[in-house]
């Protein structure tokens, strides 16, 4: 059991990497129940960052609000990797959509080397688009592709400008530090994987991700699930977990922007981010995609409540 000195939140409200708005007012919601325990080992920091749905800044169809995504991932990116300078503590990073996760995973990379991080991907959907092969535009499909610098143009169907290029080339180094990819295929796992286009199956397959769908854990024990991750990343020194609310089944939660069926319980949900939160190597985690404007009434708990459950269960074990 890893004890920490304190919890680090970092709240990051961009949510214009995302089809549907909304995710800031879950950062906010989570935000104010997290504030509300006041315990006194838990601090906090924000990244000032912008949610201009109709910015003057450089947008292309096949990279949304780019520029500006890219200036509010620098903007975090600089914040994690202060918070990552305190070495005996979990940093949590509380974010509006998954593109943000660029910025976390950035900044460990950067603090620890690429060679020696790895990345847990907690999430219905695998998020290895990039411009060159997206249907939709939206980069909260594409922090992967970004981070293992995977352009995927053998899969290409989009055509891609000079700015989009440019700026697709920056998000992939926030830090402006000169290294390229900041993780390695090898050092990544996507857990409960289950909705994916073939440009992404194609790069999953041809590196050889690691990938375990939501059949292969769905009713299965959280604890040994966790032992084969964290047993496929035992070369890892330095670990990131990043939690997507979609995850979890969509007959739990529906205040989320893709739902799907057929993901984990929320207690599963619960168990598995808890091992993991216990684990040394784990220095930092996102929760994310997290949208009370979507709630429709059918869940028992909202979204909020549940990424709030999960975090008070991690709390009281790590501090």
């Amino acid at each position: 059991m890893a004890k920490r000195a304190s919890i680090l939140i970092n709240t990051c409200s961009s949510e214009i990497g995302a089809g549907k708005y909304g995710t800031a007012t879950g950062v906010l919601q989570l935000l104010e129940k997290i504030h509300q325990t006041q315990h006194p080992n838990m601090k906090f920091a924000h990244s000032p960052v912008e949610n201009n749905h109709h910015s003057n800044l450089y947008s292309d169809s096949k990279a949304k609000n780019i520029e500006a995504i890219y200036n509010n991932i620098q903007k975090t990116y600089f914040v994690v990797k202060e918070s990552l300078r305190q070495s005996d503590s979990l940093v949590l990073n509380l974010t509006g959509d998954h593109s943000n996760s660029m910025a976390s995973v950035s900044a460990l990379s950067d603090t620890y080397g690429k060679d020696n991080i790895g990345v847990i991907w907690i999430d219905a959907h695998a998020d290895m688009h990039s411009p060159y092969t997206t249907p939709s535009g939206n980069l909260h499909g594409m922090p992967l592709a970004a981070m293992l610098n995977m352009d995927n143009l053998s899969s290409q169907k989009n055509e891609v400008d000079i700015q989009t290029k440019l700026f697709w080339d920056r998000l992939k180094d926030p830090g402006n530090i000169g290294v390229f990819p900041k993780i390695k295929p090898e050092n990544l796992v996507l857990l409960c994987l289950r909705d994916t286009e073939e440009e992404e199956d194609n790069l999953i397959l041809e590196h050889g991700i690691k990938t375990i769908k939501n059949y292969k854990v769905k009713d299965k024990n959280m604890q040994e699930i966790c032992e084969k991750v964290f047993a496929a990343l035992s070369h890892c020194s330095a670990i990131h977990c990043s939690f997507d609310v979609d995850s979890i089944d969509e007959k739990y939660i529906s205040g989320t922007g893709t739902p799907v069926e057929d993901g984990f319980s929320i207690e599963e949900a619960t168990e598995l981010l808890r091992c993991i939160a216990l684990k040394p190597q784990v220095k930092s985690m996102d929760f994310t995609e997290i949208n009370p404007s979507l709630e429709n009434g059918l869940s028992t708990n909202s979204a909020t409540d549940i990424a709030f459950s999960i975090f008070e269960t991690i709390r009281k074990e790590v501090l």
